[in-house]
């Protein structure tokens, strides 16, 4: 149920997520990359949130290719907490916060979910359902060039969607990093 151990024999192929999200900010900079009612949030300020998450991820212990949970309505914050999870090299499981307790409890059981990224308002729910919580307001931006994220492997789980649950429990659909 969690990503696939590398064996010594085979060369892994790996991601530069920093590198990549690095490049982007870069050449983007004070670009707007996302509009929403909350304003305008440029790459640079992005990738800063980005590097904010990723690092909240990695100090909470989370190996890469394990789940960790984004529960966050669609905004800039949803983008950075996503991008977050992908640079700290864990695996995203997006979760839709209008499913049921009972649908939530589900897809973080059957994903083996124990960190869930969200806002305060639904951290108590989180809570109950027995998950750690990083807050996305408690994170800090933090300059991207300065953090130490390592390399990925492509074959690790980089993201888990869950269907909407129309025609009975949500199923998750799993991508690798390389697949992302």
């Amino acid at each position: 149920t969690h990503p696939p151990l590398h064996g010594s024999a085979a060369m892994v192929r790996t991601i530069s997520w920093k590198s990549e999200f690095l490049s982007l900010s870069r050449r983007f900079g004070e670009r707007p990359a996302i509009v929403d009612r909350e304003g305008t949030t440029t790459y640079a300020e992005l990738f800063a949130r980005v590097a904010g998450v990723g690092r909240s991820v990695r100090e909470a212990g989370v190996p890469h290719g394990h789940p960790v949970a984004t529960l966050v309505r669609n905004g800039s914050h949803a983008v950075a907490a996503s991008l977050g999870v992908t640079l700290s090299g864990a695996a995203e499981a997006r979760l839709n916060p209008a499913l049921s307790a009972d649908d939530l409890r589900h897809c973080m059981t059957t994903a083996g979910i124990r960190m869930v990224i969200t806002n305060a308002t639904l951290a108590p729910l989180v809570r109950s359902l027995g998950a750690r919580v990083i807050e996305l307001a408690s994170t800090q931006a933090v300059d991207l060039a300065a953090c130490d994220f390592p390399d990925v492997a492509e074959a690790d789980w980089g993201v888990l969607n869950f269907t909407s649950g129309t025609t009975g429990k949500p199923k998750g659909i799993v991508h690798t990093h390389a697949g992302r």
